[in-house]
């Protein structure tokens, strides 16, 4: 499943840690990896956003001042996604994002609140497909055996 990460480049470090670790959980991670502003870099992390099925915000304070990451929980927001806030210590929630389930980040943290929120939105994703895909069998058989009274 794709996760979308949105962060501060600033963050790097932090960044590439957890992509190792939603990588180890068999995900792929997505995110931006240029802060110059463009349309072009716009569009392109709003398709990372719509390509992806769960939201990750690293909220630090570096990402708390960053004009990206507030376009991307944007984006999250209205694409629906389920988010997830990794929140550095000391930094406040602010806004509309504090409903979200979160946890802080600490060195050594134990990140399973966070694969578990991903495990069970795939799991509703992949049960959701499931049905959609006997909704539509069962559409198709109906209007043969329609098509054919």
């Amino acid at each position: 499943m794709n996760v979308f990460i949105s962060h501060s480049l600033k963050d790097e470090q932090l960044l590439n840690a957890i992509v190792v670790r939603i990588k180890a959980w068999g995900h792929t991670p997505k995110y931006a990896e240029q802060e110059t502003v463009t349309d072009d870099i716009s569009s392109k992390i709003q398709n990372l956003i719509d390509e992806s099925k769960f939201f990750l915000l690293l909220f630090t304070k570096k990402a708390s001042e960053s004009q990206f990451v507030n376009q991307e929980i944007g984006y999250a927001q209205k694409a629906k996604l389920p988010i997830f806030i990794l929140k550095e210590d000391g930094v406040e929630l602010n806004g509309f994002i504090h409903s979200h389930d979160c946890m802080t980040i600490e060195s050594g943290a134990d990140l399973s609140p966070l694969k578990n929120a991903i495990e069970k939105h795939e799991s509703k994703s992949t049960k959701n497909a499931g049905v959609t895909i006997l909704s539509i069998i069962g559409g198709i058989a109906l209007l043969s055996a329609l098509s054919k009274n």
